[in-house]
Order: C-alpha cells, then sequence, then structure tokens
C-alpha cells in the first residue's frame, strides 16, 4: 500500500481511538499492528531513538539529527520528508517504508518507555530524550488543537490547560504515559 493509499484509509479513522499498552492515541495514525510492530521492533546497536513528548520540538531535533549523521549534508533534509529520514515507529505507514540499510539509522517516537523497554535492553540504540518546558508545550499544544481536524476542539485555553493539567487533552497524558520525564529519564527515579 502506498502512502498516498495508507493516508486515505487513516482519514476514515479521524474519529477512532486506538487503545494500548493503556494508552490512548489517534486512529488516524496507529492500529493495533502497527503498535505491536513498534514495541517488537528489532533495533540495532547503532540506531538513534528519538523520544519526545508532543509538541515539544520533534521536528526541529529530527532536523538537527539528519545533519548530524548526513555529516552536515543539507541534501536529506532538502529532499526528503521528515517520515522517511526519521520514521515514528508506531505509525501505520512505518511497515511500508524502504527498510533502512545504512549503519545509523534514526527513529521518533511518542510512546513512553514501558512500551519499549523489552526490545531496547536487548540492543541499546542511543535513545535522545527531547524535553520542553510544560508551560510552553502546553501553548503550543492548544494552538496546534485549534487548527487540527483530527483533535477535538480545544475550547479557550483556560479550559484546554485546565484539561492539559488534569491530562484530559487528546492524547490524555496521564492515560498516554507520554513520553515525559518520569518515564524515560532517570532510570526509573523521579526527575524535576
Amino acid at each position: 500500500m502506498s502512502r498516498g493509499e495508507e493516508a486515505q484509509g487513516s482519514a476514515l479513522r479521524l474519529d477512532v481511538t486506538e487503545t494500548f499498552a493503556g494508552l490512548a492515541l489517534p486512529g488516524h495514525l496507529h492500529t493495533q499492528e502497527s503498535l505491536q510492530l513498534a514495541r517488537a521492533f528489532p533495533f540495532r546497536g547503532t540506531d538513534a531513538l528519538l523520544v519526545t513528548y508532543p509538541k515539544s520540538g520533534t521536528t526541529w531535533l529530527q532536523e538537527i539529527l539528519t545533519l548530524i549523521y548526513s555529516k552536515g549534508d543539507a541534501e536529506p533534509v532538502k529532499t526528503l520528508p521528515n517520515w522517511v529520514r526519521t520514521p515514528w515507529l508506531e505509525h501505520t505507514y512505518f511497515k511500508s517504508l524502504p527498510k533502512q540499510e545504512q549503519d545509523s539509522r534514526i527513529f521518533t517516537t511518542h510512546l513512553p518507555h514501558r512500551v519499549l523497554a523489552a526490545t531496547l535492553r536487548k540492543t541499546k540504540p542511543k535513545v535522545i530524550y527531547l524535553a520542553r518546558n510544560p508551560k510552553d508545550v502546553a501553548v503550543s499544544y492548544y494552538h496546534f488543537s485549534r487548527m487540527a481536524n483530527f483533535l477535538p476542539d480545544p475550547g479557550s485555553f483556560d479550559e484546554f490547560l485546565l484539561r492539559f493539567l488534569d491530562g484530559l487533552h487528546w492524547p490524555p497524558s496521564k492515560n498516554m504515559g507520554g513520553a515525559g520525564p518520569l518515564q524515560w529519564g532517570g532510570g526509573g527515579q523521579e526527575m524535576h
């Protein structure tokens, strides 16, 4: 299935929420199959995994990592979309991408550590965790939610902020178990 065909199929799932390992995820990007594939992905020791919470600067770091891994050659950044250069493990299109044969591969995820821990322990790829001030995440997430047709109407910023703080926005941060610092950093110890 081509990316275009997959995008058409996923458009039919805009109102679907996929539940996986206690996470609530948008159905137009995730299926049980894509999430199982992510959970069991065979990492290599030379791989890099970019882990972020939504709206934390993922795209910026995807660009930077591409430039680092290409030794400053901007051609990949100019010619390949980020979902090809640094694909999302858990998204439905991932299995249809051409296999990356190079020694150093870069992948991206919003999945929490507990979902990927078993496979990460086997090969120990580099894990790059990006954190952003939660105040900035909330503002960015609010504006993104206002324009993204696959997210519910966020209401006023005050309403959105209350839901964000309670973990009730999309994706629900408490239910999502997000790629937050309590899940990825500090060797299991809380980070403040």
